[in-house]
């Protein structure tokens, strides 16, 4: 679209606004946010090429896409009645939202009335709507004067897929008491306890309270107000917690949307060390000039200080982990006789560390008479904890 195109189409935007809320009173939160009213406060509006329906239905509110345009905000879901929106001041827009398609791209925005000249207030990522209904959230910090007649859109043009939204809300959040600037480990648990998945984040916040992933940071969005912390990745993966009086905790509830599961989580700023104290069965493959062992099978028991290791019985044999990386290093497998040093390199999954061998091995040669040192060319192990 041409300058003179882009132009003309924001006047005209400004003039349907300008009649769409001339008869009705702004208000700082979303009323009939859950379409319980029908499509009250509420309006599709399409541009150029785009074309939809709106409706109510099983208590949602349904948008079919019948012409898809060039861009995605020539087909909007707008919210008619005018917003009170305070300078600098955070908000939180929440949602819910599914598509009966495989995926839905949505792009929330707020953007000015006259006395901001229509500037946009928000700066979102898409969020993407899949088959299963999701509580989406966005939120941003209010840099500009403050507008008592800002409108909220919803574009949905980018592509065909249907879809609903429900439970739109809008609601202040306070300025941020904690700075979450680090490196963090974040542990997610069931029901029962047991940990689940672990991610490890470095993150960046800024003085406003947004938070942001240094790195791939475009599928994240997160933010701090008071001690709560809120976060979503790749639209499936939510967070919300309270961080502690020391901020280097943070506690709260996990869902995976696409999964269908919630648990809670706990996060630490910087390694969360795993706990790998106990004794383990050992089973052993490796290679070297003179032979190939398979399914070598013995018993050791890591005793753990911290992030350091060393093995019961086994003299010499220490070790380090770090998060969820172990490095043991000694004379730890089951050989001909003493005096020999492995090198085992391996990762922590629930209750086993699996990973390489390298180093060295005594055993007797080819004739099976006398015992000498032997490099391993190849090596793997699986230490699997021995239930108590």
């Amino acid at each position: 679209m041409n300058i003179t195109k882009s132009f003309l189409f924001f006047l005209l935007i400004s003039v349907i606004i300008s009649c769409d809320k001339a008869a009705t009173e702004p208000s700082s939160d979303i009323e009939n946010g859950d379409f319980s009213n029908g499509t009250s406060n509420w309006k599709l509006k399409t541009d150029n090429e785009g074309e939809g329906s709106i409706e109510v239905a099983d208590g949602a509110l349904k948008i079919s896409i019948t012409s898809v345009p060039e861009n995605d905000w020539e087909v909007r879901l707008a919210y008619t009645k005018g917003l009170l929106l305070e300078s600098n001041t955070r908000y939180r827009l929440g949602f819910e939202a599914w598509t009966p398609g495989e995926e839905k791209q949505i792009r929330p925005d707020f953007n000015g009335y006259e006395n901001n000249n229509f500037e946009h207030f928000s700066d979102f990522t898409p969020a993407f709507a899949y088959k299963h209904k999701t509580e989406f959230f966005k939120s941003f910090v209010m840099n500009n004067e403050a507008d008592d007649y800002a409108d909220l859109d919803f574009f949905i043009g980018a592509d065909e897929q249907d879809v609903y939204f429900d439970n739109i809300t809008l609601e202040k959040k306070p300025a941020p008491n904690a700075d979450l600037t680090d490196h963090w480990t974040i542990v997610s648990y069931d029901g029962n306890g047991n940990k689940g998945a672990r991610y490890a984040v470095d993150f960046e916040m800024s003085s406003d309270g947004t938070l942001k992933r240094k790195t791939d940071n475009y599928f994240f969005s997160g933010y701090v107000a008071g001690n709560e912390v809120e976060a979503m990745l790749y639209s499936n993966l939510y967070f919300k917690g309270t961080i502690d009086e020391n901020n280097d905790t943070i506690r709260g509830d996990f869902i995976n949307y696409e999964e269908g599961f919630s648990s809670t989580f706990m996060g630490v700023r910087g390694v969360l060390h795993e706990d790998v104290s106990g004794t383990y069965t050992l089973y052993a493959n490796y290679t070297t000039p003179y032979v190939r062992v398979n399914n070598e099978t013995d018993y050791i028991t890591i005793i753990q200080n911290e992030n350091v290791l060393e093995i019961a019985g086994k003299p010499g044999s220490t070790g380090i982990i770090n998060g969820v990386e172990v490095t043991l290093e000694g004379d730890i497998l089951p050989g001909e006789a003493s005096g020999a040093n492995q090198t085992f390199n391996g990762s922590v999954s629930g209750n086993s560390i699996s990973g390489s061998i390298s180093g060295y091995v005594m055993q007797k040669d080819a004739s099976g008479s006398e015992i000498f040192l032997q490099v391993i060319s190849s090596g793997d192990f699986t230490l699997i904890k021995v239930e108590e």
